[in-house]
């Protein structure tokens, strides 16, 4: 299945900000985590787009934005540069859909801008200190001589790794098209690894106690045999936020890969509860 759009840039803040958008109608955000890109949404973000007006950038260090080696790639850098490419689109305010880490950006910008949020998704996400999980915290101790000296052959054995857990077909073509974006030579394997290093649980640590305060409608969607959120946390995060609701659906981690369009589905459930 090729992009559900092609891309576009705008810059922001002095960077080159890759997205995707199509569609007419109430704006929604998606946001990918690691090792994803905004491909992750292909066939969500095809789906969606016959109601809304679909936005999903990948973030700064991913896809094919720019990948300075000067910038902070945090998910809290990315909060707030994510508002400022909302605004160079000329949207005020989304259905904000995080999955992974973009979950993290998705919950700080709900607390830090919570007048830019008309409705809140969080599917799979990272929170509290669910993250980084063993696996990241293992390859970014050991791979960063391995991905610099052979990134093509290191990340062709990290994709393998990771095979088990993307489904079949479309989804795979997608991921790889993820992985390639880093792959190519030793400055995209640097990239990978600032983003490695930047994941950092204090990120959604600082905000936890104040998912108390979000008043817009929010929803959880979660894999039930995630293998690297587990599900246990799905429960928690919502019964973090007011009012927020859960849904479990029979998958795993990639959720808009496993279950498009039940994923599609719940974000328009949670797009109907919101003003």
């Amino acid at each position: 299945m090729p992009p559900f759009a092609s891309t576009e840039r705008a810059t922001v803040d002095g960077v080159e900000i890759a997205f995707r958008r199509v569609g007419s109608g109430k704006p929604v955000l998606l946001l990918h985590g690691i090792p994803t890109s905004s491909r992750v949404w292909d066939s969500v973000g095809a789906d969606l787009a016959v109601d809304f007006r679909v936005i999903a950038p990948d973030l700064l260090g991913y896809g094919e934005s720019d990948k300075p080696a000067d910038r902070d790639v945090s998910m809290s850098a990315q909060a707030l540069l994510v508002p400022k490419l909302l605004d160079a689109l000329g949207v005020d305010r989304v259905i904000l859909v995080g999955h992974d880490l973009g979950g993290a950006v998705a919950q700080r910008i709900a607390v830090e801008a919570p007048e830019r949020v008309a409705g809140l998704v969080l599917i799979d996400s990272v929170s509290f200190d669910s993250w980084p999980i063993l696996r990241m915290r293992m390859l970014r101790a050991i791979a960063p001589p391995f991905a610099r000296r052979w990134p093509r052959a290191w990340f062709g054995w990290f994709g393998l790794t990771m095979r088990p857990y993307v489904a079949k077909g479309d989804a795979r073509e997608a991921f790889a098209a993820g992985l390639a974006a880093w792959s190519g030579d030793r400055a995209g394997a640097e990239a990978f690894m600032r983003n490695a290093r930047a994941m950092d649980a204090r990120i959604t640590q600082d905000v936890a106690a104040r998912l108390a305060e979000l008043r817009m409608p929010t929803h959880v969607v979660w894999g039930e045999h995630d293998p690297f959120q587990k599900v246990r946390w799905a429960a928690r995060l919502r019964d973090a936020i007011p009012g927020a609701t859960l849904t479990v659906l029979d998958g795993g981690h990639f959720l808009p890969w496993d279950r498009p369009t039940e994923v599609a589905r719940e974000i328009r459930a949670l797009a109907a509860r919101s003003a």
